[in-house]
């Protein structure tokens, strides 16, 4: 009947359409082996881009019954003809106890939502990762990426699991994960690989001095003392506007004011980067300070007012080591010395009218580098050295120099972490007061007043810290001291206990060898 005979072709091509519109599956779904084969073709591309011969063999299907052989040798027909596509079958039982068989293929494609179809389309034969990060998976991550197999991958899967694999990588820098596909060894399965790669800038917008870190901070002798940078950054430039409220922490001063900095970390080549920054502060002096200084004629005077500018060229030659060089000039209002045998009360002194020069050429050099040592273990290790150097020849009114080295190192073992850390500093000369070496904040010698140690800082520094943290519980012992070569050098001692993290601090400290043992509280967010 030919109505009948015309329904049931329609009928057939109907059940063919729909069924190259649904998503492939893996060649596990194919109907049994031997079912009629009623109807074949090809979605994804044109039917007329494959050889006629393959045109042909695809066509003549029709008719005969099913052979998943027969099936995969016509798909990797397709992926020969056609190395950038993907090629996949599937049955489609249709009423009368026949299949329809579409080849379906997708092209390889960065478009991602051509890679999101793919991933739809075809299971995952394997899942790897960058060999040279492979190593510092955790377990579970690896467990949760081979658990892919034999699965269909959506995009949100792929985005979730690339950020898995960087929140995991902790032994490294700023990472970069995106997935990678390549063809399987059978039609309708893909190998699925997470390309790992660094993707850190060569250099930072840190200056290289970190007197001003941004913090806001307490100690029990010391008060709150506060420095906040408000940074606006494009890719490769900087701007900042910087303040400072009553920072006693970092210095032998207290000191308030704002400080602007403009710094470029691309100057012609990624390598190079340059910076100028501006700071104007006021100090207030403590009267044990003022007296130490009135007591020793080797140390210049005091001051209202610092103002100075900072130049500075830094040059990168690797991710993890640079050089920095640069100049610095800091004008210095100073005070009336004290006279030790009529001081006012309060000690307060005047202005003396006059000014200081302290022209300082500087060189330094850090370096910053981070490995794995396993799953979900990482070491951590940073250093720096600088070199200030204040002449007349430069327009200085003090002659002095300035050593400072500096190291820390950090090993991640889950959630528990092992942090040491060593500074060495001399300096000779007339060594100005914000130049002199201290120990005893909230950072160094914990539990300690830096006033007690030496109430006008040093030009000898030593000092170095262990510290072992279990989530944020963490237990400390720290050892230092800072002399001058007239006095004796006497290393103090301190430990304690506290909330630490890489941020938020929380800490209880105890001077050891101190004349009145006290426990010595400390708080605060270094940004």
């Amino acid at each position: 009947m030919p109505f009948c005979d015309g329904m049931r072709t329609l009928f057939l091509l109907l059940a063919f359409v729909v069924a190259a519109t649904r998503p492939a599956f893996a060649q596990e779904t194919l109907a049994a082996e031997g079912t009629k084969i009623s109807v074949a073709g090809v979605t994804g591309i044109p039917f007329e881009q494959l050889t006629p011969e393959l045109r042909a063999d695809i066509a003549t299907l029709a008719g005969t019954p099913l052979r998943r052989e027969r099936l995969q040798e016509l798909a990797q027909r397709i992926e020969r003809e056609k190395p950038e596509l993907f090629a996949a079958f599937r049955s489609q039982a249709l009423p009368d106890g026949s299949v329809s068989i579409a080849f379906v293929v997708a092209r390889i494609s960065d478009d991602p939502e051509m890679l999101a179809n793919i991933n739809a389309r075809y299971v995952v034969e394997s899942v790897s990762v960058t060999p040279k990060f492979e190593p510092g998976l955790p377990k579970p991550v690896k467990d949760e990426l081979q658990a892919l197999k034999g699965k269909r991958l959506d995009a949100e899967e792929g985005k979730r699991l690339s950020k898995k694999i960087a929140d995991s990588l902790t032994g490294y820098g700023q990472l970069d994960v995106k997935p990678r596909f390549e063809r399987g060894g059978q039609p309708g399965q893909l190998r699925l690989i997470f390309e790992v790669t660094e993707t850190g800038a060569w250099l930072g917008f840190s200056p290289l001095r970190t007197a001003t870190t941004p913090k806001f901070v307490y100690h029990a002798y010391q008060g709150w003392s506060t420095a906040v940078d408000i940074p606006i950054s494009g890719d490769d430039i900087q701007f900042t506007f910087g303040f400072a409220i009553a920072n006693e922490d970092d210095l032998i001063e207290q000191y308030s004011g704002v400080r602007i900095r403009f710094a470029s970390r691309n100057v012609g080549t990624k390598r190079l980067g340059a910076g100028i920054e501006l700071s104007h502060y006021g100090q207030s002096w403590r009267e044990a300070t003022l007296f130490a200084v009135t007591a020793d004629p080797t140390i210049p005077a005091a001051y209202d007012g610092r103002t100075t500018v900072e130049p500075t060229l830094t040059f990168a030659f690797s991710r993890h080591f640079r050089v920095t060089g640069g100049v610095s000039v800091s004008e210095l209002e100073t005070l009336t010395p004290l006279d030790p045998l009529n001081p006012p009360d309060p000690v307060e002194l005047p202005e003396s009218g006059e000014s200081v020069m302290a022209s300082v050429g500087l060189f330094g050099a850090s370096f910053d580098r981070q490995w794995p040592a396993g799953a979900g273990r990482s070491h951590e290790l940073t250093g720096s050295y600088e070199l200030r150097i204040a002449s007349e020849g430069l327009g200085s009114d003090l002659d002095y120099t300035r050593h400072v080295a500096l190291a820390s190192y950090r090993f991640r073992h889950g959630r528990s972490s092992l942090l040491a850390g060593a500074r060495f500093g001399r300096s000779h000369g007339s060594v100005p007061l914000f130049e002199r070496f201290t120990l005893g904040d909230t950072a160094t010698l914990r539990g300690w007043n830096k006033f007690d140690i030496n109430p006008a800082g040093g030009t000898r520094l030593f000092y170095q810290s262990l510290e072992y943290r279990w989530r944020c519980a963490a237990v400390f012992v720290d050892a230092g001291s800072v002399w001058d070569p007239k006095t004796e050098s006497s290393t103090r001692w301190s430990t304690g206990f506290g909330c630490h993290g890489d941020e938020f601090f929380l800490t209880l400290g105890v001077p050891l060898n101190a004349e009145d043992v006290g426990v010595t509280f400390m708080t605060g967010v270094r940004f």
